[in-house]
């Protein structure tokens, strides 16, 4: 999910990035960067806790699982850096979302309640 007040500002290049990673058949460490890109420029991502094995904490606290991946990934595509809000619930990922806090929450299943606040990638199969 990608927050509305991000997407206003930074999401076509970030659909843009998730688009290229989905729709490639190619390894993701052979995708090519996104040219034209802010190096520096930061986004944040909520990471619940304790959902595996979307999202996990290793033993030194740093999130892990496919939430992870997929997030890394698509951020090296569009040449951003991700910062992790880790977040205890789904509920507090979504508040931080509509407030602004988070500009995206990686792996969300698209609902109509969500669509009302945020933008969505095409579902990873």
């Amino acid at each position: 999910m990608i927050g509305r007040a991000f997407s206003r500002h930074n999401g076509k290049l970030f659909r843009l990035a998730a688009a290229a990673f989905f729709s490639t058949q190619a390894p993701v460490h052979a995708a090519e960067p996104i040219k034209d890109t802010n190096p520096q420029q930061e986004i944040v991502a909520a990471f619940v806790a304790d959902w595996p094995p979307q999202y996990a904490m290793d033993d030194s606290g740093t999130p892990i699982g496919f939430a992870r991946d997929t997030m890394d990934a698509i951020a090296r595509i569009a040449g951003v850096k991700v910062r992790y809000r880790i977040v205890d619930s789904f509920a507090k990922a979504f508040d931080d979302v509509r407030e602004g806090r988070v500009d995206v929450i990686p792996n969300v299943g698209v609902t109509p309640e969500r669509q009302r606040f945020g933008h969505f990638t095409a579902p990873i199969e």
